[in-house]
This record gives C-alpha cells, sequence and structure tokens, in this order.
C-alpha cells in the first residue's frame, strides 16, 4: 500500500508541474495549440501510459517503467530537429551512461529515436542549442561527436572532436593528441572548441525535471 502511495504522489506532483510548465508556454505557441498537444502526449509517457506509444516501438526499443521505483529518471525538452515542436529527452538521473533516451510526437503517437542502457563508456546527451554529443571515452581518450537529428529521427553529424592525454604507458600510442573532424590541432585551438561548440551549451541540473 505505502508504494502504491508513493507512485500516485509522485505521479500528481509531476503532473501539477508538468501542467504548470504548459500553461506558461501555451501563450507563446501558435493558436492550433499544435506543441501544448505534443507535450501532453509526451508527458503520458513520463507518466508510465504506455498506450500513447506507436505500435511497435516496445518491441523495437528498450523502454523502461519510467515511473520504477527500482531507478530514477528525468526528462528535459528541446525542439531537436527544428521543426517548433519540442522532444523529450529522458535519461537515468545524473547519468546519462546509465540509460537515455530520444521521443518524438508523429501523428499523435510516440515513437523511439534513440534507447541506451548497455553501453556505459557511451552515451548521449542534449545540448541548449537542440544540438546532441555522442561521448565515448575509452583507453585514455574521449570522443565527442556532435550531431543533430532531422525530421525522421536519422542523425545528421555536425563536428567531431577527439582528444587523448593518456596512453595508459603503451608508447606506440601518441600522446597528446587533439583532433578536430580528423585534423590535428593544437591543444589550446582544441580546446577553444569544445567550449565552444559542447561546454557553453552544457545543460545545468535546472533543465532538467525529476520523474
Amino acid at each position: 500500500m505505502k508504494r502504491s502511495i508513493n507512485i500516485i504522489t509522485k505521479r500528481a506532483v509531476l503532473t501539477a508541474s508538468l501542467a504548470c510548465a504548459i500553461s506558461i508556454t501555451a501563450c507563446s505557441q501558435d493558436s492550433t495549440g499544435a506543441d501544448a498537444d505534443t507535450k501532453d502526449i509526451l508527458t503520458k509517457l513520463a507518466l508510465g501510459d504506455t498506450s500513447v506509444l506507436k505500435d511497435g516501438q516496445q518491441e523495437e526499443w528498450y523502454i523502461p517503467d519510467f515511473q520504477s521505483d527500482e531507478f530514477t529518471y528525468e526528462y528535459t525538452l528541446l525542439d531537436l530537429d527544428g521543426d517548433g515542436k519540442e522532444e523529450m529527452i529522458i535519461q537515468m538521473e545524473n547519468q546519462p551512461e546509465g540509460f537515455s533516451s530520444v521521443f518524438h510526437v508523429e501523428d499523435n503517437k510516440v515513437v523511439c529515436w534513440f534507447s541506451d542502457s548497455l553501453e556505459q563508456t557511451c552515451f548521449d546527451y542534449p545540448l541548449d542549442n537542440g544540438s546532441m554529443v555522442e561521448e565515448y571515452n575509452y583507453g585514455g581518450s574521449i570522443t565527442y561527436n556532435i550531431f543533430k537529428y532531422d525530421a525522421t529521427g536519422e542523425t545528421e553529424p555536425i563536428t567531431e572532436l577527439f582528444v587523448r592525454e593518456d596512453n595508459n604507458g603503451d608508447e606506440s600510442i601518441k600522446c597528446p593528441e587533439f583532433l578536430i573532424d580528423g585534423n590535428e590541432v593544437s591543444k589550446e585551438k582544441f580546446e577553444q572548441e569544445l567550449k565552444s561548440q559542447i561546454l557553453d551549451h552544457q545543460l545545468d541540473s535546472s533543465a532538467w525535471t525529476k520523474i
């Protein structure tokens, strides 16, 4: 009984906060209310209503129960494909490497564009300008693949940044190494690009709502 009460309370709080967010932004949307409808549909998914998913999505993608007490999730809303309507990014709270996903509304149904809970060393996260980053950490190196989504959910590459400052004692591996789109650059140039492309656009904790 206690667990049921907690879940109901959590849903009530989330519903209230999302309703407030929708009411604040509604006046800035077009008269059709299309964006408010999109948010409402995505909100239902976050609240555990899988009926809003397009047929076959749960078979094609790993979509956990976001209301489960086993893990805590958080979401943010951003326009990732430039159509004026927001997508919902859901990730494990403060741990995109544990789980991250992207959901889009198409014909009043939710489709999943991305979902990953397996690759701990490679994970995606959004930037405040609507771009995404795939960050891959391996063997003392980090690769940042910056990309955007198009209207179909396909990805379009923007920039690739690569840095290696530790070769784990393997002298055959060049270190340090700094690359932008495969071209070697100085450390200073790399750090400038990293800052302008990613660090200046990372979301802070206030941009995320706990589910």
